[in-house]
């Protein structure tokens, strides 16, 4: 996995974290990560462990913690989106109740304690190896799952196929995936998460799971 883990670091740079601590400074999380966060709200999250995977620059961390939630721990591939996101929960005063890893998800699941709530905000669409991420991640679930993943429609891929080419041109390893909704959702199921809600704009679903 570690190629995985170097190519996002290349992606999500220190650049990309100042622009995206910039852009939520000034406008607040965008509408798929608000739709995400108002779900799980709404599903109740007061009293619950957090675990954000792929989380940024915590946006997703800073909403729930603020919405009831006790504590959460913050996976990044990124170490310039994971400072990030400590500078800013440092400066909020919620430092203390995060716990920060830097690495690939899947490689550090198993060290990491379940939580109530298990987010991935726009991940799935960022890992190739699609089994191997659902099932560290839906382990881990206590009861709620919150996921934004692109739709699977032809439009939204060649889009992404566009995006890649680009990639290509330029030597970046990075590369975006759209990886079949149905799949996503058969395989949830099998790990024992029920859908529970879900929203979509022309190109992101934003689906909530629960644990039956």
């Amino acid at each position: 996995m570690s190629n995985c883990c170097s190519a996002l670091q290349t992606q999500f740079d220190s650049d990309f974290a100042r622009r995206e601590r910039e852009r939520f400074e000034r406008r607040g999380p965008i509408r798929t990560t608000r739709w995400l966060v108002d779900a799980l709200v709404e599903a109740g999250v007061e009293g619950s462990t957090v675990l954000d995977v792929g989380a940024g620059i915590g946006a997703v961390t800073e909403a729930l913690l603020g919405a009831g939630a006790v504590r959460a721990t913050h996976v990044e591939a990124s170490s310039a989106q994971s400072q990030a996101a400590r500078d800013r929960a440092s400066a909020a005063g919620s430092v203390d109740r995060i716990r920060f890893e830097v690495g690939d998800f899947v490689d550090l699941a198993a060290s990491l304690e379940p939580a109530g709530v298990v987010v991935l905000d726009r991940v799935i669409c960022c890992y190739p190896h699609l089994d191997a991420l659902l099932a560290a991640s839906a382990t881990r679930t206590l009861r709620l799952y919150g996921a934004v993943y692109p739709r699977d429609r032809l439009s939204v891929r060649m889009i992404l196929r566009l995006e890649n080419f680009w990639k290509r041109l330029t030597r970046s390893p990075f590369r975006a995936y759209v990886h079949p909704v149905a799949l996503i959702e058969s395989r949830l199921r099998e790990l024992g998460l029920a859908p529970r809600s879900v929203r979509r704009t022309f190109a992101w679903e934003v689906a909530v799971f629960e644990r039956r």
